[in-house]
């Protein structure tokens, strides 16, 4: 049986006499001088092993090291014919797997569009789940409404210059707010005023009733908030108070949540504001 080795140049598998065994010959492929082996298949597949290995190492992985890798072509030394390898003339054990080069580098390559794929799919589906929890974060709320009140010969009118303030039950100003300038007998304070600022700043709001007693509130995302709303011409009732468990609360926020109040009639409750929401208000005599 003739001796098949691959050229330890240029990587091409030669053929050679079986008598032709370690004497020098020139490669019919490079033309360099190359040592034919002996027909020991340790030695053949060492060789072949560190001859393939050597060319794919920057391309293929340690995983193929088990793979006897083969051209589909081999140079006969002696006539030069070029003959299709037979696969089952190469001396093998039956522990090897003998696969094409081209099979190799198409499961390598395959191999590395699975990887980048699966990087990619990663990577849209981080984007789409950070994207809607940050949405979901910081998607705004508006609060609307009208405020109205009752007169002493039962008609409904606007109430005009009452207060709304919207405050998120959990977050608190790091200093309690001097209400005074918020009070509604007094001028409504621009949106650059030291309250106003701190208020937004907690993901709060203020308003006043317009002259349809409608009023507008953005906040900067939905939650649970707690809302007051201040009639602008409703007193309360001659030694009627606040309720203690309001003034607790609007403790939190406020240096003097009586002197807010005033003798004004009053709202506060906690909402829950998911969107948009509109809610209406009246001040009965």
């Amino acid at each position: 049986m003739p001796i098949r080795f691959p050229c330890p140049h240029c990587h091409r598998p030669l053929k050679a006499r079986t008598d032709a065994r370690d004497t020098q010959v020139k490669c019919p492929g490079c033309r360099k001088l190359i040592t034919v082996p002996s027909k020991d298949k340790g030695n053949v597949l060492r060789a072949m092993r560190a001859a393939d290995h050597a060319k794919e190492r920057n391309s293929v992985e340690d995983v193929y090291a088990e793979f006897v890798v083969y051209e589909d072509e081999q140079l006969d030394m002696e006539t030069g014919e070029v003959t299709k390898l037979v696969h089952d003339e190469l001396e093998r054990s039956e522990d090897d797997i003998v696969l094409p080069r081209r099979v190799v580098y198409m499961q390598g390559a395959l191999l590395a569009i699975m990887a980048v794929l699966g990087f990619s799919l990663g990577a849209v589906f981080g984007w789409l789940i950070g994207s809607h929890s940050s949405d979901a974060g910081h998607l705004t709320a508006k609060l609307t409404g009208r405020v109205t009140y009752i007169t002493r010969d039962n008609q409904s009118e606007p109430d005009v210059g009452a207060v709304i303030i919207a405050l998120p039950t959990d977050r608190r100003p790091d200093e309690k707010l001097n209400s005074s300038a918020l009070r509604p007998d007094r001028p409504p304070p621009g949106r650059r005023h030291s309250v106003v600022v701190v208020i937004e700043s907690i993901g709060g709001a203020f308003a006043r009733a317009d002259s349809r007693g409608e009023y507008q509130l953005k906040l900067s995302s939905v939650g649970d908030y707690f809302v007051l709303l201040i009639s602008g011409n409703r007193k309360r009732r001659r030694g009627q108070q606040p309720a203690s468990a309001d003034v607790a609360q609007l403790g939190r926020y406020f240096l003097s949540p009586t002197q807010l109040l005033g003798d004004h009639e009053y709202r506060w409750y906690e909402q829950a504001i998911d969107g948009a929401l509109r809610r209406e208000v009246e001040f009965p005599k």
